[in-house]
């Protein structure tokens, strides 16, 4: 069995593996009971730690089940086949020449073999001569092999989701991300998040009577597979939104605490490129006669984007604010203004339940309102 494992009949246990052992196991026997085989007996005996000892429980009871069960192979039937490709599992998982001539010489006490030369398959074959018939055997067996069976669907699942929680946040993820703003629910919640007020108030509530956060409902949507949002098609904005573009579940697993973390970056960069574009005094929502002295950070129209003015001049020109950041800080960008987040994102602000109904409408695509001067 693989160095470092004390013998168990727990496969979460005998997982932990190390080097694969030798082939040559014919002088590791369990003890072969004397005289007639007794139907209904392979529980006790399995249970039997002198009969069957524990590092070979896993090995006899699979054994059993390729006898007894239709179709199954331990070499063919899901999960077991992924983890005879593992290191180690091989050991634990395929039934060895002794183990098979030890239960032929149960079920056949007067068998005389002679295994030295013989394949593990060709005494397989041999032990098939003599099946197991009892149904109290037979169900017994079926019963352990489920088990299993699903202990190992549960380790594959659990790797699975400790894969999704260590995969690297992309691009994709954090349009999915403000992409789960089309919700107004998710929307409302974020403006509350983003009252200092609130927050605390809702921090003090006890977890099981409080309402979600937004942080709750933003990673239960983004986590939600079948989910599938789609980005607007707006060439004019940047070429990576040309055209319209699904953005399905990656591996990627949102929690509460990096859903914050994003939030907070995110939050930092789009106020920077905004902060870029509205002090560069050449954004398409400028007119020509404004000054940068006409709309400060906090102002309600800081960042807004006005698409009928932009026309009238030379087009988009919000990308020519990136520098080296990624065109998914636009994407946030014309999402926050298309629903009046801006404002909400980039300052600090008690909002009421008014401001809230006010900040939820639907998007609208030109934003029309005219910058008032700063006296």
């Amino acid at each position: 069995m693989p160095t470092g494992v004390q013998p168990t009949d727990s496969l979460y246990e005998m997982s932990e593996v190390g080097s694969d052992q030798s082939s040559d196991e014919e002088n590791v026997d369990f003890t072969a009971t004397s005289g007639k085989y007794n139907p209904g007996e392979v529980e006790s005996i399995y249970n039997d730690n002198e009969q069957v000892p524990p590092q070979r429980k896993i090995q006899y009871l699979l054994m059993m089940a390729k006898d007894c069960i239709p179709g199954f192979d331990v070499k063919t039937t899901h999960p077991y086949p992924i983890f005879l490709g593992r290191k180690g599992w091989r050991s634990i998982l395929l039934v060895t020449k002794s183990v098979l001539s030890q239960e032929i010489r149960r079920r056949k006490p007067e068998a005389r073999l002679n295994i030295k030369n013989k394949r593990v398959e060709e005494i397989e074959k041999l032990l098939s001569l003599w099946p197991v018939s009892d149904q109290k055997d037979i169900d017994f067996i079926t019963a352990k092999e489920m088990e299993y069976r699903n202990t190992l669907l549960r380790k594959l699942h659990d790797e699975r989701t400790e894969r999704k929680r260590k995969s690297p946040q992309t691009k994709l993820d954090r349009l999915r991300f403000i992409l789960c703003f089309h919700d107004k629910k998710i929307r409302e919640a974020f403006i509350l998040s983003q009252n200092t007020a609130t927050s605390e108030e809702l921090g003090g509530q006890n977890s099981e009577t409080r309402e979600p956060s937004f942080y709750d409902l933003i990673a239960k949507k983004f986590n939600d597979e079948d989910f599938l949002p789609k980005t607007e098609a707006l060439p004019g904005l940047h070429e990576d939104f040309a055209k319209s573009t699904l953005v399905p579940k990656s591996n990627y697993f949102l929690t509460k605490n990096n859903a914050k973390e994003m939030v907070d970056s995110m939050k930092q960069k789009v106020s920077e490129i905004i902060g870029r574009y509205e002090q560069s005094g050449n954004g398409s929502n400028l007119y020509d006669t404004d000054t940068e002295d006409d709309i400060y950070e906090g102002h309600p129209q800081w960042g807004r984007y006005n698409q009928q003015r932009a026309i009238r001049k030379n087009g988009d020109d919000r990308s020519s604010f990136l520098k080296n950041a990624g065109s998914d800080l636009l994407y946030w960008w014309h999402i926050l203004d298309a629903y009046d987040l801006l404002h909400v994102t980039t300052t600090t602000t008690d909002l009421s339940t008014e401001h809230v109904a006010n900040y939820c409408t639907s998007p609208s695509t030109t934003t029309q309102r005219k910058k008032s001067k700063v006296r």
